[in-house]
């Protein structure tokens, strides 16, 4: 009996849904076509398709596919409460919600359709096709480091830019940024007003 009572006291102590579901879940992306690189809260989980355990949080993420020639997508992974939590009521509750299993992913599975880029982004020369590509690649970053975070991103887009006003790029980015919503479109719009300007 003695045993019996240890047993529950350590279930309710250690959160039940920490127990059960754990600390991660695990997700499954596909992708068309296949091979988009796949990024999480900052980190690279692999290709498409891929099935990949990811950290439980009580925030929302975004699932982030790039694919060389298709314009970038990011998907919601949407945080939602976890009723296995419930079980142990008050007390592991707590331990669940520190642990993050008492929120779960949903969806867990995703198929997605990627779209070429646009014909126009054809017209790019081989070095702004670079810079093109740099920026979605570095859009987060960059986006930072226009409004005021220390970074060397700014830099390494003056050099493939061959610019070495940094406050005109800066300064373009953030114009670019207030205009458009959409990485791809951000990007265009930067490197047509960056070339009309030289």
């Amino acid at each position: 009996m003695k045993k019996i009572i240890t047993a529950f006291l350590i279930i309710q102590i250690s959160g039940c849904a920490t127990i059960i579901d754990g600390k991660e879940q695990t997700i499954a992306i596909n992708s068309s076509p296949e091979g988009a690189t796949v990024v999480v809260g900052g980190v690279t989980l692999g290709k498409t398709p891929l099935i990949a355990p990811v950290k439980r949080s009580n925030s929302n993420q975004g699932v982030r596919l790039t694919l060389a020639g298709y314009e970038p997508l990011e998907v919601p992974l949407l945080a939602e409460f976890n009723t296995i939590a419930l079980i142990n009521y008050p007390v592991g509750t707590t331990t669940d919600v520190i642990t993050g299993a008492a929120y779960k992913y949903s969806p867990g599975s995703y198929m997605v359709t990627l779209q070429p880029i646009k014909a126009a982004d054809a017209e790019f020369d081989a070095n702004d096709r670079k810079v093109f590509e740099f920026f979605l690649k570095n859009f987060n970053s960059l986006s930072k480091e226009a409004y005021g975070s220390k970074g060397e991103y700014i830099s390494s887009l003056s050099d493939l830019l061959k610019i070495n006003d940094k406050e005109k790029i800066i300064k373009e980015i953030q114009n670019s940024i207030e205009k458009n919503s959409n990485p791809p479109d951000v990007a265009r719009q930067f490197i047509k007003n960056i070339r009309q300007k030289l």
